[in-house]
């Protein structure tokens, strides 16, 4: 029974994996009994996607739905894009994640550089930073020395296309000065 909520939790609802939070092995977590709200306890649903304490769901030990009901339960509203004109929805996708940024300034700065230098400057993993090239390259911002199709076991150096980052840079301040 969760003593502040006055709710019985059915062993059904539980899974008898060790809980990722505290380590739990009982089928019980600690961390969901407890009835402090700094716990973190709490089920989100965005869209489709569901996590609890932070953790997709279907990674967590720990079923998301006996959380269901509890009152504790809360559902995010779905974003709303406000319309933007095509080319700055662009820009936002490919340089509004920080990590995108901090590749396209690196570049910008250094120069060509290969994935794993480029990886270790960012502080990020190396495939981490092969997807991020590519969703870069996917917009023309930044380019391979080689074609996707021989890349593999292939050192590629990557660079900014400079022409492709001016365009952007200036839609983005006509979009920002209202033109």
């Amino acid at each position: 029974m969760f003593p502040s909520m006055g709710v019985l939790r059915r062993q059904s609802d539980t899974k008898s994996l060790a809980d990722p939070l505290c380590g739990s092995t009982s089928g019980t977590c600690a961390c969901v009994e407890s009835p402090l709200p700094s716990a973190p306890y709490c089920r989100t649903e965005v869209g489709s996607r569901v996590t609890v304490h932070g953790i997709p769901a279907e990674r967590c030990a720990r079923s998301p739905f006996p959380l269901a009901g509890l009152g504790h339960t809360r559902r995010v509203s779905r974003l709303i894009e406000p319309p933007v004109p095509r080319e700055v929805a662009v820009i936002y996708d490919a340089v509004g994640n920080r990590v995108r940024g901090m590749i396209v300034s690196e570049l910008g700065r250094s120069g060509p550089l290969s994935t794993t230098d480029l990886a270790q400057r960012v502080g990020i993993a190396r495939n981490y930073a092969l997807k991020h090239l590519a969703k870069l390259e996917e917009v023309g911002l930044v380019r391979a020395d080689t074609p996707r199709e021989v890349r593999a076991r292939r050192v590629t150096l990557w660079s900014v296309d400079v022409e492709r980052r001016e365009q952007m840079i200036e839609q983005f301040n006509g979009f920002l000065r209202g033109q």
